[in-house]
Protein backbone atom coordinates (compact mmCIF):
# COMPACT_ATOMS: atom_id res chain seq x y z
CA UNK A 1 0.00 0.00 0.00
CA UNK A 2 1.24 3.47 -0.88
CA UNK A 3 1.06 5.41 2.39
CA UNK A 4 1.58 8.70 0.55
CA UNK A 5 -1.62 8.16 -1.44
CA UNK A 6 -3.46 7.22 1.74
CA UNK A 7 -2.26 10.47 3.34
CA UNK A 8 -3.35 12.47 0.29
CA UNK A 9 -6.79 10.90 0.53
CA UNK A 10 -7.16 11.37 4.29
CA UNK A 11 -5.59 14.84 4.67
CA UNK A 12 -8.70 16.85 3.75
CA UNK A 13 -10.81 14.51 5.91
CA UNK A 14 -8.70 14.47 9.09
CA UNK A 15 -10.15 17.64 10.57
CA UNK A 16 -13.59 16.07 10.40
CA UNK A 17 -12.42 12.60 11.47
CA UNK A 18 -10.73 13.95 14.58
CA UNK A 19 -13.69 16.22 15.43
CA UNK A 20 -16.28 13.69 16.46
CA UNK A 21 -19.87 14.76 16.55
CA UNK A 22 -22.93 15.04 14.38
CA UNK A 23 -22.22 18.57 13.12
CA UNK A 24 -18.72 17.58 11.97
CA UNK A 25 -20.11 14.54 10.16
CA UNK A 26 -22.72 16.62 8.36
CA UNK A 27 -20.14 19.27 7.36
CA UNK A 28 -17.77 16.54 6.13
CA UNK A 29 -20.41 14.92 3.95
CA UNK A 30 -21.36 18.33 2.53
CA UNK A 31 -17.77 19.32 1.77
CA UNK A 32 -16.31 15.99 0.67
CA UNK A 33 -19.32 14.14 -0.68
CA UNK A 34 -20.98 11.09 0.82
CA UNK A 35 -18.83 8.50 -0.96
CA UNK A 36 -15.48 10.05 0.00
CA UNK A 37 -16.65 10.59 3.57
CA UNK A 38 -17.85 6.99 3.89
CA UNK A 39 -14.50 5.63 2.66
CA UNK A 40 -12.57 7.99 4.93
CA UNK A 41 -14.62 6.95 7.98
CA UNK A 42 -14.09 3.24 7.26
CA UNK A 43 -10.34 3.73 6.80
CA UNK A 44 -10.07 5.83 9.94
CA UNK A 45 -12.17 3.41 12.00
CA UNK A 46 -9.48 0.80 11.34
CA UNK A 47 -6.45 3.11 11.34
CA UNK A 48 -7.44 5.56 14.09
CA UNK A 49 -6.85 3.26 17.08
CA UNK A 50 -3.34 2.48 15.82
CA UNK A 51 -2.65 6.20 15.44
CA UNK A 52 -4.07 7.02 18.88
CA UNK A 53 -1.91 4.29 20.45
CA UNK A 54 1.24 6.08 19.26
CA UNK A 55 1.57 9.60 20.72
CA UNK A 56 3.84 10.77 17.89
CA UNK A 57 1.37 9.50 15.29
CA UNK A 58 -1.58 11.12 17.09
CA UNK A 59 0.27 14.44 17.19
CA UNK A 60 1.17 14.11 13.50
CA UNK A 61 -2.49 13.45 12.62
CA UNK A 62 -3.59 16.54 14.57
CA UNK A 63 -0.91 18.64 12.87
CA UNK A 64 -2.04 17.49 9.42
CA UNK A 65 -5.69 18.06 10.32
CA UNK A 66 -4.79 21.66 11.18
CA UNK A 67 -2.76 22.15 7.97
CA UNK A 68 -3.87 19.57 5.37
CA UNK A 69 -1.74 21.05 2.57
CA UNK A 70 1.51 21.12 4.56
CA UNK A 71 4.07 18.77 2.98
CA UNK A 72 6.07 18.47 6.20
CA UNK A 73 2.99 17.43 8.19
CA UNK A 74 2.14 14.88 5.49
CA UNK A 75 5.67 13.44 5.61
CA UNK A 76 5.65 13.12 9.41
CA UNK A 77 2.29 11.34 9.42
CA UNK A 78 3.38 9.10 6.54
CA UNK A 79 6.47 8.05 8.51
CA UNK A 80 4.38 7.32 11.60
CA UNK A 81 1.83 5.33 9.58
CA UNK A 82 4.56 3.30 7.89
CA UNK A 83 5.87 2.32 11.32
CA UNK A 84 2.40 1.46 12.67
CA UNK A 85 1.39 -0.51 9.58
CA UNK A 86 4.75 -2.28 9.41
CA UNK A 87 4.37 -3.45 13.01
CA UNK A 88 0.88 -4.90 12.51
CA UNK A 89 0.30 -7.30 9.57
CA UNK A 90 -3.45 -7.49 10.31
CA UNK A 91 -3.70 -3.70 10.15
CA UNK A 92 -1.77 -3.69 6.86
CA UNK A 93 -4.05 -6.36 5.38
CA UNK A 94 -7.24 -4.60 6.51
CA UNK A 95 -6.09 -1.20 5.25
CA UNK A 96 -5.11 -2.67 1.89
CA UNK A 97 -8.59 -4.17 1.53
CA UNK A 98 -10.30 -0.92 2.56
CA UNK A 99 -7.98 1.16 0.37
CA UNK A 100 -8.66 -1.04 -2.64
CA UNK A 101 -12.40 -0.61 -2.08
CA UNK A 102 -11.99 3.17 -1.80
CA UNK A 103 -9.86 3.31 -4.92
CA UNK A 104 -12.57 1.79 -7.08
CA UNK A 105 -14.86 4.76 -6.72
CA UNK A 106 -13.43 7.60 -4.70
CA UNK A 107 -11.43 10.46 -6.11
CA UNK A 108 -10.15 13.39 -4.08
CA UNK A 109 -8.73 16.63 -5.42
CA UNK A 110 -6.52 17.70 -2.54
CA UNK A 111 -4.75 21.02 -2.49
CA UNK A 112 -5.10 24.42 -4.04
CA UNK A 113 -6.14 24.23 -7.70
CA UNK A 114 -6.11 20.45 -7.81
CA UNK A 115 -7.52 18.68 -10.82
CA UNK A 116 -9.54 15.47 -11.00
CA UNK A 117 -10.11 13.75 -14.32
CA UNK A 118 -12.81 11.16 -14.76
CA UNK A 119 -11.07 9.55 -17.71
CA UNK A 120 -8.04 9.70 -19.95
CA UNK A 121 -6.69 13.23 -20.50
CA UNK A 122 -3.47 12.26 -22.28
CA UNK A 123 -2.70 14.89 -24.90
CA UNK A 124 -5.03 17.40 -23.28
CA UNK A 125 -4.05 20.65 -21.66
CA UNK A 126 -5.11 21.24 -18.07
CA UNK A 127 -4.77 24.80 -16.81
CA UNK A 128 -5.30 26.03 -13.27
CA UNK A 129 -4.59 29.37 -11.72
CA UNK A 130 -5.44 32.99 -12.24
CA UNK A 131 -5.20 34.60 -15.67
CA UNK A 132 -3.44 31.64 -17.29
CA UNK A 133 -3.47 31.54 -21.07
CA UNK A 134 -3.16 28.48 -23.28
CA UNK A 135 -1.51 28.96 -26.63
CA UNK A 136 0.69 31.59 -28.17
CA UNK A 137 1.15 34.97 -26.53
CA UNK A 138 1.60 37.98 -28.72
Amino acid sequence: MDVGSLITFLAPCLGFLLDTGRAATERAADKLGDEIWDHARRLWARLGPAVEARPAAAEAACDLAAQPDDDGARAVLAWQLEKAIGADPALARDLRRLWDAAGRGAVVAAGDRSVVAGGDIVGSTVVTGNRNVVGERS
